[in-house]
């Protein structure tokens, strides 16, 4: 059981802080979409930047079932995915707001490109590769964050590692 989850009055109950309405936002809309493909969907409130959440399964005379647990744990998924994102983009130096996915992604190219030029020389090889296989594994992630289809994700991650070698 997670202890972010409490059970209160046959429900699930969890409060997510965001640091603004548009984070709220963009995560009540990820939240959307896995309640739609789960076929379950939660009862919920919106404030600025805090979204509270309330699940409970009403064809099982409104208990906790199986079902909500589940949606829970798809819930924690994405909040952890946006939290890792924009903690990610955060140590880049890169600010998202109001920004389309390519215009990071741009970026975030520019700040590998910059790293790289900074790679002591002596190590650079074996640094290269780490710092190739960190911005691989979170632009990986932004792109689970935004559901993004595999097809959608190979082409990103192709055309990351074309401009990062030009």
């Amino acid at each position: 059981m997670n202890p972010m989850w409490q059970e209160q009055n046959q429900q699930l109950y969890r409060k997510f802080e965001f640091p603004d309405f548009k984070s709220a936002f963009e995560f009540m809309t990820l939240v959307a979409q896995k309640a739609e493909t789960l076929q379950h969907h939660p009862t919920w409130t919106n404030t600025y930047n805090s979204v509270e959440i309330w699940l409970t399964t009403h064809d099982a005379n409104h208990t906790i079932t199986s079902k909500d647990w589940q949606l829970a744990k798809e819930i924690d998924g994405v909040f952890d995915g946006l939290f890792i994102q924009e903690r990610f983009l955060s140590l880049l130096n890169i600010d998202i707001a109001d920004k389309s996915f390519e215009e990071i992604q741009h970026e975030m190219v520019l700040n590998f490109s910059n790293r790289i030029s900074n790679l002591q020389p002596t190590y650079a090889q074996h640094s290269l590769i780490q710092l190739k296989t960190n911005f691989l594994e979170n632009l990986e992630g932004l792109c689970s964050v935004h559901q993004f289809t595999p097809e959608k994700t190979k082409a990103i991650i192709s055309k990351f590692l074309r401009e990062i070698e030009s």
